[in-house]
């Protein structure tokens, strides 16, 4: 392989609205989320229940040149540093084919303002982490 060793290079890992899979085998990521501002119309109280939110994940693969079984694992972290498991599924890679896509639709519940973090592992490999702020508009309410 020209300029690097057969190994697998991630193309994308990133939240949107939807993913469009065309009959030519064609992606296409729609309203690409990096920020998520949660409306509440009364006051926000000062322990919110959690706000679940839909979303899109979708995470590209260039496998040229390599074959064999992989794991992907796709994790949460949460803005306190949480750490939560959404995804371990095996992927296996055939050397006729350029690439691997996944796309899933995933429910993430908001407890907390700031950075929800998507973490991108093969095997034991990071390989990226993809940001998503969560943004409360709404009058706080105080705890008493």
């Amino acid at each position: 392989m020209p300029n690097g060793e057969a190994k697998p290079y991630l193309l994308s890992a990133v939240f949107c609205e939807k993913v469009l899979d065309e009959k030519d085998n064609i992606l296409s990521a729609i309203r690409i989320i990096e920020r998520l501002t949660v409306e509440f119309i009364q006051p926000v109280p000062p322990d919110p229940s959690p706000v679940m939110i839909e979303t899109m994940i979708l995470i590209k693969f260039a496998t040229v040149g390599i074959e064999g079984e992989y794991n992907l694992h796709l994790k949460m972290r949460n803005p306190a540093g949480k750490e939560s498991e959404l995804v371990s599924l095996p992927i296996i890679v055939k050397t006729e084919n350029p690439g691997f896509n996944f796309k899933a639709s995933v429910s993430i519940g908001l407890t907390v303002e700031g950075f929800y973090w998507l973490l991108v592992y093969l095997d034991d490999k990071f390989f990226t982490q993809t940001p998503l702020e969560v943004v409360f508009r709404g009058e706080k309410v105080e705890a008493s």
